[in-house]
């Protein structure tokens, strides 16, 4: 009884698959064509096979299941197929001809549409970049976006570069944005408001007023928000400390109405973030240290607060922007220094010296414009 039981299991169930692999194409038979056989279940491989010079091949003893066939060559589609063996079905199981197509023909088939336009678009010395082409964590701000633009470098100070060059004035809409500070518009905006970002060379406001080409030209850069951000407010809240009381807190406030724009932000901090431009930091720079020249020494206490306001008249041919910001800077520098000076006969001289300073600097700056065409 055990013998025939054994005997019974063995023979049962003992499946076989067969085809034959073309290009119907062509048509042509494809030798040494790949088939696995893939347990549906795992995707395992229970058995393999390589096609002949005729494109026929053969997989045997193959228990009852459900499985997978991979049919697999180069410069083909990978083909995968069901197949089902059952006690109670013929053993062999006949596919007959399987058609493989060609990776070339499948992709002449494809039509790729886009309801969005092209992610960068060059027009002149101007580089347009689609925002929503690409991604970025939900809140980011804009200068997350930027750092994924082609061409577009920042470093960890915020300082800009597009296509090699400085890039020291970031435009909203094509108006300033609290001056010539890029960080309070890279750093406080959302990256989730923008539609296009701008890449230019702008000439000097000179060049643009007398119209007379002075040479000199700017890298610029544009943010154009998209139109259902251009009506209503928004902000935004930032707050950290740590330990050794460094804390660092960042509050923005906007509102856009139409034309109008208004923003406030406050910045108070201890921990090295001062959202100052390069030109401000260059003013800042000079008031610490024993020699005159803050050398990085410490962290900077700083207070730095603004108003922004902007609007156009009459179909536009009348518009005014100001801008007010005051910045604070403390930096308290303690140091010590010791040198020791070999004299003859093992004489030496052990000189110390101690430096603190406390340094405080305020900067009041005042931008206001308007253009009557």
């Amino acid at each position: 009884m055990l013998l025939f039981l054994l005997i019974t299991g063995i023979t049962c169930g003992q499946n076989k698959i067969t085809g034959q692999l073309l290009d119907t194409s062509l048509p042509l038979p494809l030798p040494n064509v790949s088939a696995c056989l893939l347990s549906a279940k795992d995707s395992f491989i229970v058995t393999d096979t390589r096609t002949n010079k005729n494109g026929f091949f053969e997989l045997k003893n193959i228990k009852d299941g459900d499985y997978l066939l991979l049919f697999t060559y180069p410069g083909y589609v990978d083909l995968f197929q069901p197949a089902q063996c059952k006690s109670d079905s013929t053993s062999i199981i006949n596919l007959g001809i399987v058609s493989l197509m060609t990776k070339g023909h499948l992709l002449a088939d494809v039509i790729i549409k886009s309801k969005s336009a092209s992610a960068i678009v060059i027009r002149g010395d101007t580089t347009e970049y689609t925002a929503d082409s690409f991604k970025v964590d939900k809140n980011a701000n804009v200068e997350t976006l930027l750092k994924q633009l082609p061409g577009i470098q920042i470093d960890p100070y915020g300082h800009i570069k597009g296509q090699g060059k400085d890039v020291h004035k970031v435009l909203v809409d094509g108006e300033e944005f609290f001056g010539s500070d890029p960080l309070l518009v890279t750093r406080n905006l959302r990256a989730d408001m923008v539609d296009k970002v701008q890449l230019f060379d702008q000439k000097t406001d000179r060049a643009i007023f007398t119209g007379i080409d002075d040479g000199i030209k700017n890298k610029t850069i544009n943010i154009t928000l998209k139109q259902n951000k251009k009506n209503g407010a928004f902000g935004k809240i930032e707050a950290s400390a740590g330990t050794n009381n460094i804390y660092g807190s960042r509050a923005m406030v906007n509102a856009f109405k139409g034309a109008q724009k208004a923003a406030a932000y406050l910045t108070v901090a201890n921990n090295g973030v001062t959202d100052l431009s390069s030109s401000d930091q260059g003013t800042f720079g000079s008031i610490a240290g024993g020699s005159g020249q803050f050398q990085g020494e410490g962290l900077p206490t700083s207070i730095s607060t603004g108003g922004h306001y902007n609007n156009s008249w009459q179909h536009h041919s009348t518009t005014f922007n100001g801008d007010y910001k005051y910045n604070q800077l403390q930096i308290k520098n303690q140091s010590s220094t010791t040198d020791q000076n070999f004299l003859p006969e093992d004489a030496y001289i052990i000189t110390r010296s101690d430096l603190q300073s406390h340094n405080s600097k305020s900067l009041h700056l005042i931008n206001m414009s308007s253009d009557i065409n």
